[in-house]
């Protein structure tokens, strides 16, 4: 499983959520939200805004479920 999804996951799986639900909360089709979840694109500022309300995850927190795209794939140096 990618990091990027892994507490994303957790928190859908504590509410019930699935992937479609996710389609229709984004109104976005799958391949996007599994390019996504794979952490091979980033969600946008309105995407997480829309989880961070329906997945009731705290503000502070949400860095921990959408870490920036360098922690996902991470520089070789």
């Amino acid at each position: 499983m990618y990091v990027y999804s892994a507490r994303l996951l957790a928190a859908m799986a504590a509410k019930g959520v699935k992937y479609k639900d996710l389609e229709a909360l984004l109104g976005r089709k799958n391949s996007y939200i599994t390019a996504r979840m794979a952490g091979r694109m980033p969600f946008s500022m309105d995407d997480v805004h829309i989880l961070q309300q329906a997945l009731a995850i705290p503000w502070e927190e949400v860095g921990e479920y959408f870490p920036p795209s360098q922690a996902i794939h991470p520089t070789e140096e």
